[in-house]
């Protein structure tokens, strides 16, 4: 059949993809717990990982293409219209059984990798409302304080108290 090679490493750049996703997930999970235990040093480290991470899926990801226009091209078929799914059904064994489980793999991946960023996202809102809050509280002036008079008799309108008390 006219591109079993092409096909061979289309399936190989799929799971070094899948690979990558599973990474990506195992990072997303380590986040979870930086933000957690308020680890900002390990977060910045792991968003480091992560770039590097989701530059190589963009780099499979265009070899992958590469591999599927090829393979359409030799075989007569429409790449704009070729799905993973449509590939598996027209290869023969071995390879429609491995393209399958690859596209399996790479979806439950990509969807628990979402969710964990999901939750990733909801925990640094919630971070970041604390700080709007505790900020909005230090800086929020407090209750005022009682100016009195020469007259003994407390005035009104005198100067507000903020919990920090910055002079310029």
């Amino acid at each position: 059949m006219p591109g079993n090679e092409l096909l061979e490493n289309f399936i190989k750049a799929l799971q070094y993809e899948c690979a990558i996703y599973q990474g990506l997930l195992k990072i997303a999970e380590k986040k979870t717990d930086c933000l957690i235990n308020n680890d900002i040093t390990a977060l910045l480290a792991l968003v480091e990982e992560e770039k590097k991470a989701a530059a190589q899926t963009t780099q499979l990801n265009s070899v992958r293409e590469q591999l599927l226009a090829k393979y359409c091209k030799q075989t007569g078929q429409d790449f704009k219209n070729m799905t993973l799914q449509k590939l598996a059904k027209q290869v023969p064994e071995p390879y429609n059984k491995q393209l399958t489980d690859i596209r399996a793999k790479i979806s439950d991946a990509v969807a628990k990798l979402s969710s964990r960023n999901d939750l990733n996202r909801q925990l640094t809102d919630n971070g970041m409302k604390y700080i709007d809050f505790s900020l909005q509280l230090i800086s929020s002036s407090g209750p005022e304080t009682p100016v009195y008079g020469s007259s003994g008799q407390e005035v009104l309108n005198g100067p507000k108290r903020n919990m920090l008390d910055i002079k310029y």
